[in-house]
């Protein structure tokens, strides 16, 4: 039996069997590194989100009322679990527009640039193909 961190259990709490399975599932694989990576407060994702017609106005409340980011994003991740399918898609595409294309990667397990680099095996074969990618 697996051993669930409080924060996975409140995520747990708060789908209560309500989500979406296909949101739901995303944002399980990757729980702890969005809560901990998301930047609601400086990149203008939750106002993109707003815009985009994904979060409502008291949606945006509930969670900018929270006292830490790690608790909004937490907040905001309860809140996508409940969406469609395409308004989770709209918010992976706002990941980009607001600077955080890193987490959409994650998200989509697309490796970036940097990460290839990092993670190669040799790491001048991946400059290489990565050189080639680019001409």
């Amino acid at each position: 039996m697996t051993k669930l961190s409080y924060r996975q259990l409140l995520f747990t709490y708060c789908i209560d069997g309500t989500g979406n399975s296909s949101n739901i599932e995303k944002v399980r694989q990757h729980y702890l590194y969005l809560v901990e990576n998301l930047d609601l407060k400086f990149s203008g994702l939750l106002d993109q989100l707003y815009a985009d017609d994904v979060v409502d106005v008291h949606e945006m409340d509930d969670i900018q009322v929270q006292q830490t980011s790690s608790r909004q994003n937490e907040k905001l991740l309860c809140i996508l679990s409940r969406k469609s399918v395409e308004q989770f898609q709209i918010f992976v595409q706002a990941l980009d527009k607001s600077g955080q294309s890193h987490i959409r990667n994650t998200l989509e397990n697309r490796q970036g640039l940097l990460d290839l680099l990092l993670h190669s095996i040799s790491g001048d074969i991946a400059l290489l193909y990565c050189l080639k990618a680019l001409c």
